[in-house]
Order: C-alpha cells, then sequence, then structure tokens
C-alpha cells in the first residue's frame, strides 16, 4: 500500500502465511517525508555588539541537514557565527553584532525527498541598551523619616523602569511615590516604617537589553529595653550600680534622672553606654542618694524609659543604756 502528498509519500507491505492454523504476520513500513517547518525563524533587531539568535524547527522527517545562509551564502561555524544543530532543531547566533551583519539570513533543511527553507531580517542599529551612570546608595534612616533612592541611566528611549523591594515589584501606593524626570528614576519612600527595611531594586530596560542597580534601607527603630533596672537597697559608703540594657545604640543618647532632676556627670555619679548597657555608679553612697532614678534612651524614632530605686541606709549601731 502506498500514499503520497506533495511533501513526500509512505508506503507499507505485509506478508500472510499460514502454517497448521497458526498466522503469523510480518508487517514493514518505511517512512518517506520530506521535511516540514514547525517554526519558522523570525526578525532580528539588536543593538550593535549584541548577540542576534535565529532559531529554525520542523517535523518528524528522517535524515535531514539544516544549512544556514546570508544573502544567499552558506555560513559555517566560526568566531563570528555560532551554529547549534539537533535532529529537528537548529540555532543561528550571531555574536557580537556590527552594521555590516545586516541583512537576509535564512536556514535550509533537507533530506532525499525534499527540502523547506525560511527567510528572516537582522537589523542592527546604532542603539544603547540601559546602563546606570549613578546609583542609589544605601541608606540608615530612623522610623518616621523620608528616604529617597535616585538611580541615574542612560541608554536608547524607549527605557522601562521597574522598582522592586526584596524581588516582589512595587508601585506608587501606600508610603511608596515613583517618579521619572529625564533619565532619573526616583523612589520616595514616607513616615518609614520597620516593615519598610530591605533591599530595593531598579530594572531599567529598552529592546535593546536592560541594566539593574540596588541599595538597602536600614530602618532604625526607637531603642527598647530588654533588661530593665532592678531596686537597689544599700549602706552607707557602699558603691551602688545601676544598669539597663536596650536592643538599639545607633545615635542613642541616654539621660538619667533622680527625682526628676537630670543627673550631671561628675565625683558623685559615674555614666556609661556600652555595648547597649546603660549604667549608673555611686562610687559612695549617701543618705542623700536615695531616691527614684529613671533611665531614657533616645533617638530619631522615639525613646524608652525604665526605672529604679534606690535606698541608702546608715550600719546599725549599738545604743548604749
Amino acid at each position: 500500500f502506498m500514499a503520497s502528498n506533495s511533501v513526500g509519500q509512505v508506503s507499507c507491505t505485509a506478508t500472510l502465511r499460514l502454517e497448521e492454523g497458526v498466522i503469523p504476520e510480518t508487517i514493514e513500513r518505511e517512512v518517506k517525508a520530506a521535511p516540514v517547518l514547525r517554526r519558522r525563524i523570525q526578525s532580528q533587531e539588536v543593538a550593535v555588539g549584541h548577540a542576534a539568535k535565529f532559531t529554525c524547527e520542523i517535523e518528524v522527517a528522517p535524515s535531514v541537514r539544516f544549512q544556514w545562509f546570508k544573502a544567499g551564502r552558506e555560513i559555517y561555524q566560526s568566531d563570528k557565527y555560532s551554529i547549534q544543530t539537533t535532529n529537528y532543531l537548529s540555532t543561528l547566533e550571531v555574536l557580537k553584532s556590527q552594521v555590516v551583519d545586516c541583512g537576509e539570513y535564512s536556514c535550509k533543511a533537507s533530506n532525499q525527498y525534499g527540502s523547506v527553507s525560511s527567510t528572516a531580517t537582522l537589523s542592527v542599529t546604532e542603539a544603547f541598551s540601559p546602563s546606570f551612570i549613578t546609583r542609589p546608595e544605601s541608606a540608615d534612616s530612623f522610623v518616621g523619616k523620608n528616604v529617597k533612592f535616585q538611580g541615574t541611566v542612560s541608554g536608547t528611549p524607549v527605557i522601562e523602569a521597574v522598582w522592586q523591594k526584596d524581588g516582589f515589584t512595587i508601585s506608587s501606593t501606600g508610603n511608596y511615590r515613583i517618579s521619572a524626570v529625564n533619565n532619573k528614576h526616583i523612589l520616595e519612600i514616607s513616615n518609614i516604617t520597620i516593615e519598610d527595611k530591605g533591599v530595593y531594586s531598579c530594572k531599567a530596560s529598552n529592546k535593546f537589553g536592560a541594566d539593574i542597580c540596588q541599595a538597602e534601607l536600614r530602618v532604625i527603630d526607637k531603642p527598647h529595653f530588654i533588661k530593665e533596672l532592678t531596686s537597689v537597697h544599700s549602706a552607707i559608703n557602699k558603691t551602688i550600680r545601676l544598669e539597663g540594657q536596650v536592643d538599639e545604640d545607633r545615635k542613642v543618647s541616654v539621660v538619667w534622672m533622680k527625682d526628676g532632676q537630670k543627673i550631671i556627670p561628675g565625683k558623685d555619679y559615674k555614666i556609661y553606654f556600652e555595648d547597649k548597657v546603660a549604667s549608673l555608679e555611686i562610687p559612695v553612697a549617701k543618705l542623700k542618694d536615695s531616691g527614684n532614678y529613671v533611665c531614657t534612651a533616645s533617638n530619631d524614632s522615639g525613646s524608652s524609659s525604665c526605672s529604679a530605686s534606690v535606698t541608702v541606709r546608715e550600719p546599725p549601731s549599738f545604743v548604749k543604756k
């Protein structure tokens, strides 16, 4: 049996033999088909210095040979061209395209039963992919403040810019404001909260390529006491030390108060703030040092306080009767 059309033919034969009630059947089948395009090559427009890639794909066919041509002349693997071919797919990559590489490119797939071709155009323009010439800088900012990230980009229009936070696209909603003035792309964040900390990136792209820049926003919260002061009972002339620990020490200042009056460091009081620990030392306790002590740690994001009482007593003495 044989069937055929414009692109090829297929045939099969069968032999039937009868032997003592058993009917063996032998079938021979041979596929004879010329290549048929599944995917044509597409025209490309790239910037000078960029690669252009053409892909040609055919339906299943036997013993197919792929050939690539530029303006009718066959081209081969070289420093300028990269050609990769599998059974039914072939790609041509024009490496570091130049204006002289403009023209018609075609791919021909052929076997003993026929051939098929596809043609597309390569345009190489004096254009440039985006490139950031100034990039936003990472910043430390306090809760409630505003911050601005700005990048300046060069390249051939039209350039589109997309801002992301920790890999997720953001837009001009909530406390974000995104704008572009000429070649400057700006992200403004107002009334910052702790949730705004993270890595912000801007991706600028056109049809010739893309560039990306990023900066980190570190948000400084107000200090919180994770270890508060402990009240003290002491005998006279002993050394007293009050200590409190906070969770934040960036740009933090510490103030001590006794009974509502600010304590000034001197021979009667020593004040320290190291490794997030705020300390007040009374070298030689006196009766007048009894009272309520308040430690306040603050920065531009706010403040926290804790308090403790100090009681100084004279040691017991014997009274002669």
